[in-house]
């Protein structure tokens, strides 16, 4: 009984260790990996991945997806993205499956592969339901894979429908920015406008609002 005990010790330590260790490299490259994406999914991944695991032990599921993120730490993409699509082929349904199928996109994202990008969140989002954390990495992930596509329309809609459920002020702001640009891009500056004006007047977030100001401005000249 108590050597299981020390095993299950020593797998939780393991585990917590992972854990630190995409928190430390999402810190050094979080800039050069899409814009934060990786850092969300590998940090708040990480330990969820710690809690599934012990509960559920999912096995060959869960050792692809410790591979992917350690790959993942040693910053190889390609390598990483051939561990997560065989989790994703052959253990789509598991936990870590649906936890592999976001990080693949990202990843895939982060190549800067947006048309393979936005069709895999789309299909991370058939998967996820109601998990509010995921499916609101895989609505911003598709957002901004499809305005690097170009459909600026339908990622403003995303950024919108993103913004009315932002956790708190400072994202729901930083969403409404990135409603704007695509807004803009796609030729409704009025929308767009309208938007930075509203922003202009937050008091609590000057870099927002600094921001805001200067497309307002950028807005009325190029009107």
């Amino acid at each position: 009984m108590n050597e299981r005990l020390t095993r299950q010790q020593l797998r939780e330590d393991a585990l917590m260790s992972q854990t630190a260790r995409a928190a430390d490299f999402a810190s050094h490259h979080g800039k050069a990996l899409a814009g934060g994406l990786i850092v969300f999914v590998l940090v708040v991944g990480a330990v969820l991945f710690f809690r599934a695991n012990r509960t559920t032990g999912s096995g060959r599921a869960a050792g692809l997806l410790a591979e992917a993120r350690v790959t993942l730490q040693q910053g190889n993409l390609d390598a990483a993205s051939i561990t997560l699509d065989e989790l994703v082929e052959n253990h789509g349904n598991t936990v870590s499956g649906k936890q592999g199928r976001l990080l693949a996109a990202d990843v895939r994202y982060a190549q800067g592969q947006n048309q393979e990008a936005a069709d895999m969140y789309r299909k991370a989002l058939q998967t996820f339901g109601d998990d509010g954390i995921f499916t609101f990495a895989a609505r911003r992930g598709l957002a901004a894979s499809l305005e690097n596509l170009g459909s600026f329309e339908e990622a403003a809609g995303l950024y919108a429908t993103l913004a009315e459920t932002a956790p708190n002020t400072q994202l729901r702001a930083e969403l409404k920015m990135s409603e704007a640009r695509a807004r803009s891009a796609a030729g409704q500056d009025s929308e767009a406008l309208s938007i930075y004006e509203e922003l202009s007047r937050l008091d609590d977030n000057p870099r927002v609002v600094q921001d805001a100001k200067i497309r307002m401005a950028e807005a009325r000249r190029a009107s």
